[in-house]
Order: C-alpha cells, then structure tokens, then sequence
C-alpha cells in the first residue's frame, strides 16, 4: 500500500518542521473505499477499524509506523482497502490526516466467528528532512516503573494482596538478560524484537518474578486507558507471541508460566 501525504498533512509538517516541534501521531484507522484524489482527503471514505500505534522507526527519510491489526472485536468483515494516519494539531486543537494509503484489491478482514486474524500492520511513509522531526505517539513507548508501582499499589489496596516494588531494571537469569532502560531482551546473546505491548508485558513480569498477574491486572497496567478494548483473548496472543520470540532454542526454559484461569507470572 502506497502513502501520501495529505494537503492537510504537509501544512501540519510544515509548522512542525518550522516551529521544530514533536510530530504527534494519536491513531492509524483502516476502512474500505478508494479515492481519487487521496491527497484532498480530510478523513477515510468508510472507517472499519481504529489501529493502535505500537512502535515507529526513523530512518534518514522514512519512518515506519507499526500498529496492531486484530480483529478479536470484529463481528462483520471488511474490505481493508485504505489507511490513515492522524496526528494531533495542537494549535487548532484537532486531529488531522496527515498520510493515506490506498489499494483497490485491498485485503479481506474476516470477522472473528470466521478466523482469528492478528498482525502488525506496518506502514512506511517518506518524509523529508525527518532529522528535523522528532516523532511522538499516543502510546506507552515505554514502561514508566513509578506508574506500575502506583497501579500495583492500588489493586494491593483494593485487594489486600501485598506487593513489593521491583528495585533491579537489569536482570540475568541465565541465557536471559533484560534491561529495562534499554529496552533490550537477549536470550543467549540474540537481540529478541518484542513490540510495544510484548516488551511491557514482559517487563512487568520479569521485574516482579513470581507474582502472578490477573488477566484484569494486566489489562490495567499495559493497556492504561484503552483496556476496554482488548480482550482476555488479546493478552493471550501476545503472551503467546512472546514466549515464541524468547525460545530462540528447543532447550530454554518457557520463561513466562500461565495459572490455569487466572494470569500469568514469571519464572525460572
């Protein structure tokens, strides 16, 4: 699928560019319809689904936005045939379109009752001078340890269980080593590229080894605000996903451990 920017797009990235402030991406939402004249758009033709924003990479001219297509709610499928990505305008405080991509074939989303469908869906934009641009999104880049600790302070009171906060944010647990201020998980020396979600995930496992994380505590703590959309069966996938990326060889350890209907804790 083939980007452009948008007329909307290119004065928003001219005052950024001007003004060297951070470009701001809030959502990516995929729909079906084809236009014309994509550039002109203000918005999709027929909106289907609203992506969340996992990651983006820069690249000297190119930044590559990778999002989450899963269709665990979708009960009516959909021709994917275009995508959009937002950004927030602060000046005019709205949200604009700022790239649009389009494919005529498109790619059928089957609603859930048909198959289970769950990817990254990556989109890859060129930009000019991206040196100049610092790009922000909408999501938990990162794993603020002094949010998780409120978070889990709360559901301590709101349940009696006690907790202790994690105090190590560098970990070696044989083959395994973990750095939270990096971001970085190596099993046996490899580099394991986890996504956003996957990394918090793991994070929040592995700094607090043992305890066992409700499937409703989880939700909390990784998805913050948008955990009403996401699904038991969305924690599943990418619990599963991630001890698939961290099994690198048939003799390691399964580093994450499922309680029966309960959640899921890490351990050795």
């Amino acid at each position: 699928m083939k980007y452009v920017l948008t007329a909307s797009g290119e004065r928003y990235l001219a005052r950024v560019n001007a003004q060297m402030i951070r470009m701001h991406l809030v959502r990516v939402e995929v729909g079906s319809g084809v236009s014309a004249a994509p550039e002109k758009l203000e918005a999709l033709l027929d909106v289907k689904q609203r992506l969340q924003i996992e990651s983006v990479e820069q690249d000297v001219n190119e930044a590559i936005i990778h999002c989450m297509l899963t269709n665990l709610e979708l009960h009516e499928g959909y021709l994917l045939q275009q995508s959009g990505v937002y950004a927030h305008d602060s000046v005019a405080n709205r949200d604009v379109l700022i790239f649009v991509g389009q494919d005529a074939e498109g790619e059928w989303i089957p609603p859930i009752e048909e198959r289970e469908v769950q990817y990254l869906h990556n989109i890859a934009v060129r930009v000019s001078s991206t040196d100049k641009i610092t790009f922000d999104v909408s999501v938990s880049d990162f794993v603020r340890k002094d949010y998780l600790d409120q978070k889990l302070e709360e559901h301590m009171r709101h349940s009696g269980h006690i907790f202790v906060g994690a105090a190590d944010t560098e970990i070696r647990e044989g083959d395994l080593y973990f750095c939270l201020e990096q971001r970085l998980v190596t099993v046996r020396g490899q580099v394991i590229p986890l996504t956003v979600k996957e990394f918090e995930i793991f994070a929040l496992l592995i700094l607090n080894p043992k305890r066992v994380f409700t499937y409703e505590m989880l939700l909390d703590l990784v998805w913050h605000e948008d955990y009403t959309y996401y699904s038991r069966k969305a924690i599943n996938n990418h619990i599963s996903n991630l001890r698939k990326k961290l099994r690198v060889a048939p003799d390691l350890p399964d580093y994450v451990k499922s309680v029966y209907g309960v959640g899921y804790k890490f351990e050795v």
